[in-house]
């Protein structure tokens, strides 16, 4: 798994409008804000969290990058989630 995501890490940071890629194998990303709920530990889950330089191309890019990894990766539950970072919508 680990391979695996290397790969798809280095792939999408050579995709245009991408500004970084951060990835983890083997449970989520440490808490990053208080609205983000880390995954239990499982030794064959892996994350990336994608920045992108502009928000309006997130929804092109997540497509994209979900049809690469469906297609080279045949076998992996591909999730594509927006996070946005902020306060809560019940924060004042």
């Amino acid at each position: 798994l680990r391979d695996d995501i290397l790969q798809i890490s280095e792939h999408l940071k050579k995709e245009e409008g991408i500004k970084e890629v951060t990835s983890v194998v083997g449970s989520g990303m440490q808490r990053f804000m208080l609205v983000y709920g880390p995954p239990a530990p499982n030794p064959s889950y892996g994350q990336l969290i994608v920045r992108v330089n502009d928000y309006k191309d997130i929804p092109n890019i997540s497509a994209q990058s979900k049809k690469w990894i469906s297609e080279k990766f045949p076998d992996a539950e591909v999730q594509v989630k927006r996070v946005s970072l902020g306060p809560g919508t019940g924060s004042k």
